[in-house]
């Protein structure tokens, strides 16, 4: 948690313990750390059984990422988080029968509270009235899909934006009366700074990669309801 994962090396630590694990879960949506490093892991493990968290989901077309044509952010959706436990929790089954009741109970549970989320959620939303949010990196269309959001994105496929794309976004947050500019802790800041001070705004960090699932997005949830302007 906390590192960018479209740059992320694993230390030589976590290879030697993914070398001897039974089951490998990727996002599978197209994170340039898995195209990278799954083929690597797999063959140092052949007998490992590798798991598609995002089999099932309805992935975004995007020329963003590494992997153009496809929207990596899967698990900043609850509802596509809701498929991603099932996967998981069909792969443990698979590779430990035995342990099917405990790996189903406790899939259930957290599809329970992956419920109670996106109903808080949804709720908040809608009660804010929040339409649109700036972001720095575009990490939440799957989130924005979910709660009918537009997400106005500075950075463009891994680019910061020209001094006229700049001048662009500002424009349109003045238009918009947008007065928060997202950004996270993993990406640089200075562009989100320079935007949020020209439209008299401020910058607020929101991670995708927070380790507590739940905590950070009832968090991130908060921030979007709070930006909008009175």
């Amino acid at each position: 948690p906390g590192a960018d994962p479209h740059t992320y090396e694993p230390p030589p630590g976590i290879i030697a313990e993914l070398a001897e694990a039974d089951v490998y879960a990727v996002v599978g949506s197209g994170i340039e750390f898995e195209f990278t490093w799954k083929d690597k892991i797999a063959a140092m493990n052949p007998t490992m059984l590798v798991v598609d968290c995002s089999r099932g989901v309805d992935l975004i077309s995007t020329g963003e990422g590494g992997h153009p044509g496809t929207d990596p952010h899967t698990w900043l959706s609850p509802r596509c988080a809701k498929v991603m436990v099932e996967n998981i929790c069909q792969g443990l089954i698979e590779v430990d029968p035995e342990g099917a009741d405990a790996y189903r109970r406790n899939a259930d549970r957290y599809l329970d509270e992956l419920d109670a989320l996106d109903e808080e959620i949804a709720g908040a939303l809608a009660a804010s009235g929040v339409e649109r949010i700036m972001v720095y990196h575009p990490s939440w269309a799957y989130f924005a899909r979910d709660y009918d959001l537009e997400q106005i994105p500075i950075e463009s496929e891994g680019k910061e934006p020209s001094p006229r794309g700049i001048e662009h976004l500002i424009t349109q947050a003045k238009e918009e009366h947008i007065r928060v500019v997202f950004a996270s802790p993993e990406y640089s800041t200075r562009s989100a700074e320079v935007i949020a001070d020209e439209i008299g705004g401020t910058v607020v960090l929101v991670s995708p990669l927070a380790e507590d699932y739940l905590a950070n997005m009832r968090h991130v949830a908060a921030a979007f309801a709070g930006s909008v302007s009175p």
